[in-house]
């Protein structure tokens, strides 16, 4: 079976969906779009969910090292992270460190608003920024 390219500049749908953009430039799919996610129980290394990520690394309390399937194009990537319970207080992120930040990992701590660093459940982060 032979593999081609198909080359176009804007997706479009067929008038299924009302009320929204029928149609997008892929730059924007290209240059906008998360290129990771993932969700996991910050006492352990198994994900929740996740999107382009091969394994996480459980760190010191709160602070945990999520690895890229597919790697990024530099370590210049943006990354948003987020954690929180259904039944206690929320927590931020305290940092993403940027300086340990490669183009296969990241490393993110969090917070717990009510009594410092502490591993939560539903702990969350999201890359944008372009694949290798």
């Amino acid at each position: 079976m032979a593999n081609g390219t198909i080359a176009f500049d804007t997706l479009s749908t067929s008038g299924q969906i009302s009320g929204t953009a029928k149609s997008v430039d892929t730059d924007y799919v290209v240059n906008g779009s998360a290129k990771s996610f993932e969700t996991h129980d910050g006492d352990s290394t198994t994900f929740l969910e996740s999107f382009n990520m091969s394994s996480i690394t459980d760190g010191t309390t709160g602070i945990c090292s999520p690895v890229f399937t597919n790697n990024m194009t530099s370590k210049n990537y943006f990354t948003a992270a987020s954690s929180g319970a259904e039944s206690t207080s929320f927590s931020a992120p305290r940092s993403v460190r940027h300086d340990t930040a490669t183009t296969s990992t990241y490393t993110y701590a969090i917070v717990n608003s009510a009594n410092g660093t502490v591993d939560r459940a539903y702990t969350t982060s999201c890359n944008i920024g372009d694949l290798a």
